[in-house]
């Protein structure tokens, strides 16, 4: 094992051990394989959320954290209308979410953050949370984007309705990660306006009402926002803003008592 090792499926059976032992944290990224438009690869979120926490544990070096393997699947119904779409039911992403909870919690980590890239997984990743605590098993559960909404405002361009789905935050930051899969020719704008003041569909602007919406019903080509408007810079200052956030809270974390 190399100090700068954080992949936990690069490490042995013995080194993990010891790594229980010696207080290290764990970071499970999880996505989605859902289309994101025709600009955009279907690992989208996946990708992101990997990105996040892979270079917030590098970033930490008073202690060791590890990533888990990514989650790549989530739930996703309301893609399923577009090719490549990969969904599970909600029981079974819980039941898998908790599994993976308990097995990382079986070799002795008590520091665990499900790190959630796919907004159809917010509510679900909580649901998990609460089931492992039901057995005496606690963990912290997040979506990095929702750490990050003031950065998002900052760094935003397009109006509301411009940072939702395939949109200008997301495809900038996968010209920050993933260049080579972002078709910029193909990205075209299509921002909805709220339907009442009590929900939105931006990631910079929560409202308090949580609604299920349909890409096919709800979108021209899957797209909700304004990926027209990405740019590298932006990609760079939302990941930097998000590694920066998600290691900020894995130090508290850490630092918890119990």
């Amino acid at each position: 094992m190399t100090p700068t090792t954080v992949s936990w499926q690069d490490l042995t059976s013995p080194e993990l051990g010891a790594l229980a032992e010696a207080g290290a944290a764990v970071i499970v990224p999880i996505g989605a394989i859902e289309q994101h438009g025709p600009h955009l690869p279907v690992s989208v979120d996946i990708t992101s959320a990997f990105e996040v926490a892979r270079r917030a544990a590098e970033s930490i070096t008073e202690f060791k954290v590890l990533v888990a393997p990514p989650v790549w699947w989530g739930v996703s119904p309301h893609h399923m209308a577009f090719p490549g779409t990969i969904s599970l039911s909600t029981a079974t992403f819980i039941d898998l979410l908790c599994d993976i909870g308990r097995s990382i919690a079986k070799h002795g980590f008590k520091r665990i953050l499900l790190l959630n890239g796919h907004g159809g997984n917010a509510e679900l990743i909580g649901v998990a949370a609460i089931k492992l605590s039901e057995e005496g098993l606690f963990v912290a559960a997040c979506s990095y984007f929702a750490l990050i909404t003031d950065e998002m405002k900052a760094i935003g361009e397009s109006p509301i309705g411009g940072m939702s789905h395939g949109c200008e935050m997301e495809t900038s930051l996968l010209l920050a990660v993933a260049p080579e899969l972002v078709h910029m020719d193909l990205a075209r704008a299509d921002v909805r306006p709220n339907r009442n003041s009590y929900f939105t569909i931006d990631l910079r602007d929560a409202r308090p009402v949580f609604y299920a919406y349909d890409l096919k019903r709800d979108s021209n080509e899957g797209v909700i926002g304004d990926p027209t408007l990405a740019t590298v810079e932006k990609g760079q200052r939302i990941l930097a803003a998000a590694v920066r956030e998600v290691a900020s809270f894995i130090r508290e974390y850490q630092a918890m008592q119990g």
